[in-house]
């Protein structure tokens, strides 16, 4: 028989392999990338801006209390559609890698260093797709209105920094 290394030794170079053959998939990237954004804008899209001020007094809520109901959905949509996302990565890899684990295992890889190098990456991706989501969707209805026209200002700031000409270091 083949001579097995022990599962963390074989972990680095199975997740080194993985990377490479996922950024060379041009077309998954780029639905990666499309979903998380698409999801960001319709999720916040959904809901009202101000989801997360209080009621003001004179409105048919007690004043001073959340508009409960939907920051709580907004909130289950945002969780939920992260799950979503971690289901869809973890589906794909399991279809589109079966064969290839049959081959690992035939060699010697261990099936928890083939698991944990799959694992990784896949979390790095949902990870960064659930921070794009939740930029996305709170920048377009932030937690609150106040947060909102800092963004703004912070965002408008940018802007007029990268219109300045750069500054010379030595007159």
């Amino acid at each position: 028989g083949v001579p097995k290394r022990s599962a963390a030794r074989q972990i680095r170079p199975l997740i080194g392999r993985h990377l490479k053959v996922f950024l060379r998939d041009r077309r998954n990237l780029t639905i990666i990338a499309v979903q998380c954004v698409l999801l960001g804008l319709i999720t916040a899209l959904l809901f009202r801006s101000g989801v997360f001020n209080r009621v003001p007094r004179g409105q048919r809520a007690q004043p001073g209390v959340l508009h409960v109901g939907e920051s709580a959905q907004l909130l289950f949509l945002l969780v939920t559609v992260a799950i979503w996302f971690g289901a869809i990565a973890a589906a794909r890899e399991i279809v589109k890698e079966r064969s290839v684990l049959t081959r690992e295992i035939a060699v010697g890889v261990r099936v928890r260093a083939y698991l944990f190098s799959k694992l990784l990456p896949i979390c790095a991706v949902v990870g960064i797709q659930t921070l794009v989501l939740v930029v996305i969707a709170l920048a377009l209805r932030p937690l609150q209105q106040a947060a909102g026209r800092r963004l703004r200002r912070c965002a408008s700031a940018f802007k007029m920094q990268a219109k300045m000409p750069p500054k010379r270091a030595c007159a």
